[in-house]
């Protein structure tokens, strides 16, 4: 019981965490702020150029945005498309298991 809580509480710190630190640096304030932060970060990544050629271009970023918010669309859609089948089926299973129950 106590595992999932803390892996949990590990999640939540380190997402807000990070959007702590993103706000402390003006990530989500304006798109000038939020450039010229992403200008620092590169003038101090200049000595790992192996790791800046890896990071994608803002093109190609924008499209896997694109198709994961599609994707989470999608998703969520059909849960709720399926849901009222879904709890129709677990309400008679509880049913099933608890008239089993009574018999015994």
């Amino acid at each position: 019981m106590a595992i999932p809580i803390l892996k949990m509480v590990g999640k939540v710190a380190m997402v807000g965490g990070a959007l702590y630190i993103t706000a402390e640096h003006g990530i989500w304030s304006n798109p000038q702020q939020a450039s010229d932060t992403l200008q620092r970060l590169t003038r101090n990544l200049t000595m790992h150029d192996d790791y800046l050629k890896q990071v994608p271009s803002p093109s190609q970023t924008s499209s896997l945005v694109k198709t994961s918010w599609n994707s989470g669309i999608q998703t969520v859609c059909t849960v709720l498309a399926d849901s009222p089948g879904r709890a129709s089926a677990w309400s008679r299973q509880m049913v099933s298991s608890a008239m089993g129950s009574k018999d015994k």
